[in-house]
């Protein structure tokens, strides 16, 4: 890197001790627990967690089919949410094609009220089941909060348990269940029924550092449970047999041999045997269980009220007013959904809105709110450790795979919530910016405590401090300063810098103080990254900890990169740090900082004109990454031969000018259908590529949604915002791909219930992690043509 870029990053990281940040945490419960089906927390530390898990009844191993965590193994057919409005109500279904039931879960807040889940289930067309356990419970974090037994009905309400939840308040959780049938099975012990009509419960002690591992307690509790009626009941036969030995005797009758243990179990019919919690619960217990055992269908309310001296503080909530409710905010979601996406004056079906509104709803269903402590590498010794405890309310890509935040993934998240709710859009970019460390860094995968570390692979938990990750956060500032501003809905997200000029943007006070409190730290991300990822050629970049086979800090994973180890530069890198100091030459302007927004806009135009000096391949006239193949002769550099994603993103971001000859390369090459071009999307790596399809294939051909939705916003802009030789062309482009983007996605997700992680570039059909509600649910914009 130059000298005169050298002064520059001094400079910058002269004027950042000012204005610390900080984000207002509210104190709210919601569905911020999105690794498992249903649960609730606060937005505090140290929140206590409520969460559900259920099984097949009827089975005796059940216990081994235990619903909790999301997983896609679980044969769900399609599982998410109807509708979520992100403060309020949000109503989820779970399909359960083993367990044979559909559940449907309804969250209620109701302020200064707290909150109510309710929990239904019906039988799914052609299953046999009859009944099933439904389990909720309550886990403690702090040592310094109670949860303890407390039996006591209002109305239709039967209070369980009374909890002390520190600064968050005083709570009480109760049931309400009106209407519901329970399953009935003999009494071995005497003649008549058992009616499972009244819950049961249990508690235990967990270790701090795992608090939240619920399961295998209620599992083993359960297979006890088996286990001891199976001995009860073969202790019946034995009774019954030997009794009716006893009366042969004496009548003079042949007796028989009694059965062996073996032919007696073959007798036992599963649907006598309940398991059932023990009854016992500690008064010290850390967490608590509470089990109700229903034949199909079934409803309950559980709800978690303010309480003062153990009694409610305000009026329970009626089923009736909940369900009153429920459908309030449901109609005022719809309504909302129009208002900001204009679908039905665009022309969709029905249909098509209620897969637009799912993609919104489980965007926002995967809100969580996590707290820990991450693993990072030491950047001196390299050795792992514990960082400081942090917070991070952010968007899980997917909640049965990813259900934690991703730097890379969230930008483009945040691309669609902003266009719903503004307010928790910048919630959310706020509370990752705090992230961003004194050195500049800002971890690209946030695996925040234990409960986070135990759904990541050994080999993947440690964060280095060398990687970077592409800085999509700006994409979703850049969009929230035009949104406040009141600028040109339909204009680019991708704005062009010259564009970006044409009106100098004036949000309002709200973003104007956000923008204020996050200059300091993104000033000092724009150093970390002109610091560390400079390449070895003058005004270059290169991103760091690359292996052979895999980048994992470009967010492209395997796309295949120049064989060697040293001396390579990346396109995509430098693309991207030209659109960080854009858009930092925005924020500069607004917040007032003149002098850092010149020196800001000067770098970015140098580096322009690098990025076409290093990396434009005039034979095949595309970007291309870079390398040196010879390390003794260090002015010789070679086009790598893979084009793919990497080489498109300056296209993406609109650095070409719209004259340029340049673009009309790029726009032919996009629509070769020997090159990128299917009737299902833009693949991720050429198809010419003697890669392309190989080894682990993860970008190496697949189509990917957020890519294809820059590619598509780009070609709006080029096509419809900016006059050109080549707007027409882009104009038809952007026509049909978006076409067959929103008719793929829209056709997979009505046979599977599912938005996927990628789609198959022959058939179209979704493929690896599902359901992927993160940057896939940017279906929506383009159904909306908002970019």
């Amino acid at each position: 890197m130059g000298d005169m870029t050298r002064i520059y990053v001094i400079s910058i990281l002269l004027i950042t001790a000012a204005l610390p940040i900080t984000v207002n945490a509210r104190q709210t419960w919601g569905t911020y627990r999105p690794g498992i089906y249903a649960g609730v927390k606060a937005r505090v530390p140290d929140s206590p967690l409520f969460g559900i898990m259920f099984s097949n009844a009827d089975m005796m191993d059940g216990y081994n089919h235990i619903r909790h965590d999301c997983d896609d193994r679980d044969q769900m057919q399609g599982f998410g949410y109807e509708f979520h409005d992100g403060v309020q109500a949000a109503v989820q279904h779970l399909p359960d094609l083993f367990t044979g039931v559909n559940l449907t879960t309804s969250f209620v807040q109701v302020p200064g009220s707290g909150w109510v889940l309710r929990i239904s289930g019906k039988k799914l067309p052609s299953s046999t089941i009859s009944s099933m356990n439904l389990f909720w419970y309550i886990t403690l974090q702090s040592r310094r909060h109670s949860i303890i037994p407390f039996d006591g009905y209002i109305g239709d309400h039967h209070t369980h348990f009374s909890g002390d939840f520190g600064e968050i308040g005083k709570y009480n959780i109760s049931t309400s269940s009106i209407g519901n049938s329970h399953p009935v099975i003999p009494n071995f012990d005497r003649p008549g029924e058992i009616h499972l009509n009244q819950p049961y419960f249990s508690s235990a002690v967990l270790p701090s550092e795992s608090f939240w591992d619920v399961k295998e307690h209620v599992r083993q509790s359960m297979q006890s449970s088996i286990t001891s009626l199976v001995q009860q009941r073969l202790k019946f036969l034995r009774r019954k047999y030997k009794s009716e030995n006893a009366i042969r005797e004496r009548m003079g009758s042949k007796t028989f041999s009694v059965p062996s243990d073996d032919d007696m179990l073959s007798q036992i019919d599963d649907a006598d045997l309940f398991a059932t919690l023990s009854n016992d619960v500690n008064s010290n217990a850390t967490v608590v269980y509470a089990q109700h055992i229903f034949s199909l269908p079934f409803e309950i309310d559980i709800a978690c009220v303010p309480s003062s001296d153990g009694q409610p503080e305000s009026p329970l909530l009626s089923q009736s007013f909940v369900s009153d409710l429920i459908e309030e905010k449901r109609n005022e979601f719809k309504i909302k959904m129009e208002q900001c996406f204009n679908l039905t004056a665009k022309g969709f079906s029905e249909s098509d809105r209620r897969v637009a509104q799912s993609a919104l709803s489980d965007l926002i269903g995967s809100i969580g709110y996590f707290h820990g402590r991450s693993i990072q590498s030491d950047p001196i010794t390299g050795n792992s450790l514990l960082a400081e405890e942090a917070s991070l309310i952010a968007v899980a890509p997917s909640r049965s795979f990813f259900p934690r935040g991703f730097l890379w993934d969230e930008g483009f998240q945040q691309l669609l919530l902003s266009r719903y709710d503004f307010d928790q859009s910048l919630e959310i970019l706020e509370s990752w910016i705090d992230l961003i460390q004194n050195s500049g860094w800002l971890p690209r995968e946030q695996i925040l405590g234990e409960e986070a570390r135990a759904r990541v692979p050994h080999k993947f938990q440690t964060q280095d401090p060398r990687v970077a990750n592409p800085p999509t956060l700006l994409i979703a500032i850049q969009q929230l300063i035009r949104l406040s501003s009141g600028r040109d809905m339909q204009m680019s997200s991708v704005d062009s810098p010259d564009n970006l000029k044409q009106v100098r943007p004036v949000p309002n006070s709200a973003l104007a103080s956000f923008l204020e409190r996050i200059y300091p730290k993104l000033l000092l991300l724009t150093s970390w990254f002109l610091r560390t990822q400079k390449g070895h050629q003058l005004k270059s970049f290169r991103w760091q900890g690359c292996t052979p086979g895999h980048c994992l800090a470009s967010g492209f994973d395997d796309i295949p990169r120049p064989n060697v180890v040293l001396h390579q530069a990346h396109v995509d890198l430098h693309s991207w740090v030209i659109y960080l100091l854009d858009t930092m030459t925005m924020i500069a302007e607004i917040v007032g900082d003149d002098s850092n927004s010149q020196k800001l806009e000067q770098m970015s135009s140098e580096l322009k004109k690098a990025m076409d000096h290093i990396h434009w391949d005039p034979i095949r006239k595309i970007y291309a990454d870079v390398y040196q193949p010879n390390s003794t002769d260090s002015d010789v550099y070679t086009f790598s031969d893979h084009i793919g994603y990497h080489t498109l993103i300056p296209f993406c971001l609109g650095q070409i000018p719209s004259t340029s000859p340049k673009l009309q390369s790029i726009l032919q090459i996009l629509a070769d259908p020997e090159i990128f071009w299917t009737n299902y999307g833009i693949t991720s790596l050429s198809m010419k590529d003697d890669l392309f399809g190989k080894d682990e294939n993860y970008w190496r051909g697949p189509i990917w949604i957020n890519i294809n939705y820059m590619i598509v916003s780009s070609l709006h802009s080029y096509g419809y915002d900016q006059d050109g030789p080549y707007a027409s062309t882009a104009r038809d482009l952007y026509t049909r791909l978006r076409s067959n983007l929103i008719a793929n996605i829209i056709r997979v997700h009505s046979e599977t219930g599912y938005f996927w992680e990628q789609y198959n570039h022959n058939t179209g059909n979704g493929q690896r992690t599902h359901p992927f509600t993160g940057w896939t649910t940017l279906v929506l914009l383009m159904m909306a043509e908002k970019y």
